[in-house]
Formats: structure tokens, C-alpha cells, sequence
């Protein structure tokens, strides 16, 4: 009986202990939940852009930060600092060596050491501390803090520019990303586990929360689509509705404790003091206070009622025997600080002395009353676009430059009889030298007159028509028989090649020709007397001064094609454009041939010639370095090119329509274009911009503190 007691009695310990076990680990899981619940919950969830509008006198005020606390909602406090590093250091008290230490090791972490070094080599006293998070600014001199006073006063215009809005947008929206990611982390570990019974409630709670911060992500992020960001945010003051109260009543606030704090000073003369008011932001000094007749109510000091100019300031000073020397050796630092415990370090003697660091202690208050909202009127304002080609569609249509040209006249060069024509060395150099420099010109002829000719060389007959054109014949030693001798020497080769054809002249052909048709004309009539000389004046007085009918080609991109609104307007059609040209191009390469455009521009039925069709191929190609190996690329098309090919079909469908511009022909063009596969074109500019950026004067209202 006594052995069946104690076995019950065992067995109840042992259920007692298992049943205390279970009860441990229970909570120590919910412990753990809990744990993890809290610290999930310790992550600051806001994510914040701020700026200080209508304060020059702050530094980089206007530019957009990211923060997770709001400065007007956690009641930052307008702070205005005036130092002389001449007498102040007395005042100051100087950090230890743990005091150092810690300082050298926070302005390390938070700044750049390129900033570090650039701000070293300054004389202006450089101010940072924990309401900066430990980066370092430049305090300004007394006089620049009265001019950003006086320009807040002044009326300015809000100005957009898109460029730098986007890179912007793009930086901000990257930070942003990371702020994101760094709060749903935790959320994501724990998605990656088993979910018990006892944490399900708590994991629903968390999935809750994570969509309703993705939604708050993505308000903020159109917000940030929606929002403009300003290269010069100041706005006017004038326009605003003062609230400020007497200057008898403004002093009596002033002298309160409660409302502005005075770190320390000397005797009468006041050093360094820092001072918060409630109402406005930055009074300081006794004289600046006497002439202060109310207060603004965006926390700006109306300077308009101070002073008219700096020399009414400066007499003020006189006054109080301050010379403009001693005027000049102030330094100002305006901000708004976070309440609370504050160090500030101010040094004179290069901020990586860790001996120089000055260091001031203070509890900033809590600010008192809210920020006085002021209704602004947003001026807007006509912005001109201005064209970038490497973020345009023409980006890879490559124009020529001198290395190019160089490179293209040396591999004629090496085809062409030049050297055996011309025997002098220095003479064969002079020649070169003028090619080289008109080359561009004479490589826009012979690329209009292979467009009306046969297409890529220029035959007998339209090269005979060419020479009539640039009134190179005449009665004496250039007669047609004179041409047609010159150009049976020029056509004839030493070397056959199979890509030269006979009776048509290629590029190098063309130079030389105009070379041997100088010595025919100006050498053999005894008008000069060298071959360079002579030359020369082919293409003065012949080439150039007669060749108006050929089209230009760079100068004809860079003034009607390459700019915005053709951009625009290819950019919103590119999808389709890209789409035609597939049905164009090579099966297996990225090119369109002219044989299979001519068809094409048939389909259309733009009723253009063959002739026409073949020139504007022709003055929409890219330079080929080297025509005699690489000939086929003179019959092939990328899509640059054709980009430019549908702008040569519209000047050439519409030529007789002068008051046409190149805009509406590309875009009929297009219209056309985009009937074979059914789509419509796309007009940018339906509602009328013309490339600019329209913006009127609006009542628009918005509230900033």
C-alpha cells in the first residue's frame, strides 16, 4: 500500500514538472513573439522629405532631405548663431581628450574625407553637431547673412527645370527604396518561417501592417511624381498676411527665458549667443533689437524696416563705435534645430585639428506655437527645352569628326593616282592639307550628287552636268572634250576592282577629278602657277560658289531635325516606327536595303521617283570610313539612319510647300506609314506646346510653414 502511495506521489511530481515545462516554454515563446513584435514595432515607419522655403540665410535650405522625424510637427526651433573667432575663444569650453576623441570619430563617419580636406584650407569657422548629424558646414559672414535677409523680402519666381527635376526624382526615389526595404525586413524574416498556432494572429497583424506602409510608400511616391522640384524655391513674403505684434510687446517675449536661451557672454559685448524665439528667428545683438520694429511670420527678419542698404547698417554700427573691420570678423549660422540636448563644435583652426574643437552644450525648447501657415501664389514661368542629343533618339547616328574625316581621306588616298599626277612631296602636302579642310563640303556634293545620280557612284552624263552646273567649262583649255579626257584618266585603274564600276566615279574619284580638272583649267591657261594655287581657286571660285542646289547635311540635322520637338514627337512614335522597320529590314540583320525602302515608299504611295527616293537615302547615311572594302554598307540602313530617311521623305514629299515645317511633314509621314500595320500616329503637341513648357500664372493655393 505504501509502495503504491509513493508511485502516485512520483507520478503526480512528474506531471507537475512536465506541466511546469510545457508552461516555460510556452512563455518563453510568447516571449519571444512579443519580443520580436516590439521590435518590429521600434522601426520608424515615416519616412519624410522636408525643406526650409524662403530662407537663404540656411544652407542648402531649399534643398529636399530625407528624414523620419517632421520638423514642424516634432516643433523644431528657428536657431541663429553669431561668433567672432577673434574673442570668443575665451568663452568657449575647450573638449577633453574623450570628448575629442568621440567628436573626431562622429565628423569621420559623417563626412567625406575630400570635404574634410577642401573644408581644412578655409578660413571661415566650420560649425557641426548632433542637429546637423555631425556634418560639417561653413558659418557666413555677417554681411551675406544680411543679403540672403533682404532677397527673402524680394519676390522670385518658382523655376522648373525637367532635366534636373528627373535626376532628382531618381536619387530620392532610390534613398527611398532603401528606407523601405530596411522596414519590411523583419517582415520578410518571418514570412520565411513556419508559422506556429500561438504567432498566427500576430503574423496577420504584421501582413496588415506591411500593406498598409506599402501603401503609404507608394502615396509617397506619387507624391513625388506629382511634385516639381524647384532650382531656386524662394517665394514671396510680400504677399503674405503679417500677423506680428508690436516691438514693445516683441522685447518683453524676448527677455523671457522661456523663449530664447543665451549660452554665455562677456561684459556688454556678446560674443556668442544663440538665440530662439518663438515668433520669429534670429535676433541678435542689442542694436539689431532696438531697431526691430515687428516680426514676420514666416520666421524671417524684416530687414526691409531695419535697414535700406549695408551703409545704413554699417553707420548703425559706427555708432556703437564698430569699425567695418570689426564688423566683417562676425560669422552667422542659421538653422532649425530638433529640441532637446545639443552639442555644437565650432572650429576656427581646420576641422581635422582635434585640439581646435570648441564645444558648446545647450538644451534647445520645445518650440511654443505652431508655424504661422502663409498662402503663396505660384508663379510659373516659360521654360525653354533644350535639345540633348545623347538622350535623344538621334543618340546613335554618329556625324563625323576630324579623326573620321582624316581616316576616310587617307583610305581614298591609298586607291586614288594622286601621288603619280602629283611629283612634289610639298606640293602633294598643300594639296592634302586643302582637302582635309573643305572635306566636309565636298563630301556633302558628292553625296547629293550620287543621290540624283546612280546611287552609290555618280555617272558621265550627271557628272558632265555637275561641271555645267559649277560653270567649270569653258572656251579655252577646259573645254567638254577637256572633261570627258579627264574623266577616262581618272576612271581608268591600275588594279581592278570589283566594287568600282566602269564610267561612274566613287568618292575618291571625285577628289581626284577636281584636282586634274584645276591643272586643265587654271595651270595649262597660265592663270596660276602651282597646283595647290590653282586648286584653291577651283573650289572658291567654281565648287562652292555655284553649289547651292546640294543639300547640306549636318547643318540641315542640327537646325530642323535635331531638336526638341522631332525628338518629341519620334519618341512618342517609336514603338510603331520600330515595328515598320522590321517589316522593312533583313530577315537575319539589323538593316534595311534600298531596294527593299524603294518598294516600300511605293506601297505607301507617296508618289516620289526612284530619283528622289534613291537622295534621300543617300543624305540620311553615316560616313563609311572605307567605300572601296566596305561597299556594301553604301546600300544598308540602320535605324538611326532610317529615323533621319522618313524626316528626307517628308522634305522631299512636300518640297513645294515652303510654309510647311518639318514637324507636320514627319508626322504625315508617319501617318501613312502607320496605316500598313493600323495603328495611328501620335501627336505630342495636339494641345499645342511647340516644345516649351507652357506655364501661366495660376490661383492655385498652397500652405507652407
Amino acid at each position: 500500500m505504501r509502495e503504491k502511495l509513493q508511485n502516485r506521489l512520483d507520478s503526480h511530481k512528474r506531471q507537475s514538472m512536465m506541466l511546469e515545462l510545457y508552461r516555460q516554454n510556452q512563455q518563453k515563446k510568447l516571449g519571444l513573439a512579443q519580443e520580436r513584435k516590439s521590435k518590429f514595432e521600434t522601426v520608424d515607419s515615416r519616412v519624410i522629405l522636408y525643406r526650409f522655403l524662403g530662407h537663404l540665410e540656411i544652407h542648402d535650405g531649399h534643398v529636399w532631405k530625407l528624414s523620419t522625424s517632421c520638423w514642424i510637427c516634432d516643433k523644431w526651433q528657428y536657431t541663429c548663431l553669431i561668433t567672432n573667432p577673434l574673442t570668443a575663444h575665451s568663452n568657449f569650453r575647450q573638449s577633453n581628450s574623450f570628448d575629442s576623441h568621440y567628436i573626431h570619430k562622429k565628423i569621420s563617419d559623417w563626412n567625406k574625407p575630400s570635404k574634410l580636406h577642401e573644408l581644412s584650407n578655409t578660413e571661415t569657422p566650420i560649425i557641426t553637431g548632433s542637429f546637423c548629424k555631425w556634418k560639417c558646414q561653413k558659418m557666413i559672414k555677417i554681411e551675406k547673412f544680411y543679403d540672403c535677409l533682404l532677397k527673402n523680402r524680394l519676390p522670385n519666381e518658382r523655376i522648373y527645370v525637367k532635366e534636373e527635376g528627373n535626376d532628382l526624382m531618381t536619387k530620392i526615389s532610390k534613398i527611398l527604396n532603401t528606407e523601405i526595404y530596411t522596414m519590411f525586413r523583419n517582415q520578410k524574416c518571418f514570412a520565411s518561417e513556419r508559422k506556429p498556432t500561438i504567432m498566427s494572429k500576430i503574423m496577420e497583424k504584421k501582413s496588415e501592417e506591411k500593406r498598409n506602409k506599402e501603401k503609404s510608400a507608394e502615396i509617397m511616391m506619387k507624391f513625388l511624381l506629382r511634385q516639381k522640384f524647384a532650382k531656386n524655391p524662394v517665394y514671396s513674403i510680400d504677399m503674405m498676411n503679417p500677423t506680428s505684434k508690436k516691438h514693445c510687446k516683441m522685447l518683453k517675449c524676448i527677455k523671457k527665458t522661456r523663449f530664447f536661451n543665451i549660452l554665455f557672454k562677456t561684459g556688454a559685448k556678446q560674443n556668442a549667443i544663440i538665440y530662439r524665439s518663438r515668433r520669429y528667428g534670429g535676433i541678435f545683438t542689442n542694436e539689431i533689437e532696438k531697431l526691430m520694429k515687428r516680426d514676420s511670420p514666416h520666421f524671417v527678419i524684416p530687414m526691409k524696416d531695419i535697414v535700406q542698404d549695408h551703409q545704413g547698417l554699417l553707420e548703425g554700427y559706427k555708432q556703437k563705435n564698430l569699425t567695418n573691420q570689426e564688423l566683417s570678423q562676425y560669422f552667422v549660422y542659421a538653422t532649425f534645430m530638433p529640441p532637446g540636448d545639443t552639442k555644437i563644435i565650432i572650429n576656427y583652426d581646420g576641422i581635422e585639428n582635434k585640439e581646435s574643437h570648441n564645444l558648446l552644450e545647450s538644451i534647445i525648447p520645445v518650440r511654443k506655437r505652431d508655424l504661422v501657415l502663409h498662402k503663396k501664389m505660384i508663379k510659373k514661368k516659360l521654360v525653354v527645352r533644350q535639345f540633348q542629343k545623347h538622350l535623344s533618339v538621334f543618340k546613335d547616328w554618329m556625324p563625323d569628326t576630324q579623326y573620321s574625316l582624316r581616316l576616310s581621306l587617307d583610305n581614298d588616298l591609298k586607291y586614288s593616282k594622286l601621288r603619280r599626277f602629283i611629283t612634289s612631296r610639298s606640293e602633294f602636302n598643300e594639296i592634302y592639307s586643302i582637302l582635309l579642310d573643305n572635306l566636309p563640303r565636298l563630301k556633302e556634293i558628292f553625296t547629293y550628287c550620287i543621290g540624283v545620280s546612280s546611287y552609290p557612284y555618280i555617272s558621265w552624263l550627271e557628272f558632265y552636268r555637275l561641271c555645267e552646273q559649277l560653270h567649270i567649262p569653258d572656251r579655252g583649255t577646259c573645254s567638254k572634250a577637256t572633261i570627258d579626257n579627264t574623266f577616262i584618266t581618272t576612271n581608268f585603274e591600275q588594279v581592278e576592282l570589283e566594287d568600282n564600276p566602269d564610267k561612274s566615279l566613287c568618292r575618291y574619284e571625285f577628289y581626284e577629278i577636281l584636282i586634274r580638272l584645276s591643272y586643265a583649267k587654271y595651270i595649262k591657261s597660265n592663270t596660276d602657277r602651282t597646283l595647290s594655287e590653282a586648286f584653291g581657286r577651283m573650289l572658291s571660285d567654281n565648287v562652292f560658289k555655284y553649289s547651292d542646289f546640294a543639300i547640306e547635311g549636318q547643318q540641315w540635322r542640327e537646325d530642323y531635325l535635331w531638336t526638341v520637338q522631332l525628338d518629341d514627337l519620334y519618341q512618342a512614335n517609336l514603338e510603331h516606327i520600330r515595328r515598320i522597320f522590321k517589316l522593312i529590314k533583313h530577315e537575319k540583320f539589323p538593316y534595311c536595303t534600298l531596294s527593299s525602302l524603294t518598294d516600300f515608299c511605293h506601297k505607301l504611295d507617296l508618289s516620289l521617283s526612284k530619283r528622289k527616293i534613291d537622295l534621300s537615302f543617300s543624305l540620311c547615311k553615316m560616313t563609311v570610313v572605307n567605300e572601296m572594302e566596305e561597299s556594301a554598307k553604301l546600300e544598308q540602313l540602320l535605324f538611326p539612319e532610317f529615323l533621319e530617311f522618313i524626316a528626307r521623305l517628308g522634305q522631299q514629299v512636300f518640297e513645294k510647300n515652303e510654309t510647311m515645317k518639318l514637324y507636320d511633314k514627319v508626322f504625315k509621314i508617319l501617318q501613312k506609314m502607320f496605316l500598313i500595320i493600323e495603328e495611328e500616329a501620335i501627336d505630342p503637341y495636339r494641345e499645342g506646346s511647340n516644345g516649351i513648357e507652357e506655364e501661366e500664372e495660376t490661383d492655385e493655393e498652397e500652405y507652407s510653414a
